[in-house]
């Protein structure tokens, strides 16, 4: 069997039945079958045509694999809001001793943890995935502290859902801008349109 062929059977499921010497039957199925690298482990997939109980195993793993996984927006989120939690707590006095402990730039340590003053409704729609909204778009803005100010600058409504014409409204940068026919061009050349 060639490189390019190895770890894949292919063909059409079949159930043998081999006559033994005493009078009963043995059964040998044959499945095809392909093996799938994920990550560092290997898993076998079979086709939807198997026999039930392999199509049901599969079924499963394919909707296992379709579940959303954490994107770096929500472990920003999630450490964010450990953070802050662990000043409430007195277990750090101040972000500088949080940076050391966890080997991240300062600034870094600073911008992200500004997203634990999210309002509620924001952070549910991002985690929600209704907001398509970036981390690096959350970190460079300048993010107010007012949650009504939030929801005007991410164009999102009270309960969490975008609010209608208001596609591609961002938070504000702090470069320079230049209005070129609705479009707004930034020093960083980030082009963004602008909702009326």
């Amino acid at each position: 069997m060639s490189k390019r062929h190895r770890g894949r059977v292919t063909g059409d499921p079949v159930t043998y039945q081999i006559p033994m010497p005493a009078g009963g039957v043995q059964m040998e199925t044959f499945l095809p079958w392909t093996l799938v690298r994920r990550g560092l482990k290997q898993q076998v997939v079979t086709p939807l045509d198997a026999p039930q109980e392999f199509g049901d195993q599969a079924r499963r793993e394919r909707q296992v694999r379709k579940v959303p996984q954490d994107t770096a927006l929500m472990r920003v989120l999630g450490l964010a809001h450990h953070w802050q939690r662990l000043l409430d707590q007195g277990r750090f006095d101040s972000m500088t001793e949080i940076a050391q402990a966890e080997g991240i730039d300062l600034g870094q340590v600073s911008r992200m943890s500004r997203l634990a003053h999210l309002a509620p409704d924001v952070v549910e729609a991002i985690v929600s995935r209704n907001l398509e909204v970036g981390v690096s778009q959350l970190l460079r803005g300048r993010l107010s502290a007012s949650w009504p100010a939030q929801r005007e600058a991410l164009a999102v409504d009270q309960s969490g859902h975008r609010t209608a014409g208001a596609v591609g409204k961002v938070l504000q940068h702090d470069s320079q801008t230049t209005d070129i026919q609705g479009v707004e061009v930034t020093r960083d050349y980030a082009c963004r349109t602008r909702v009326p």
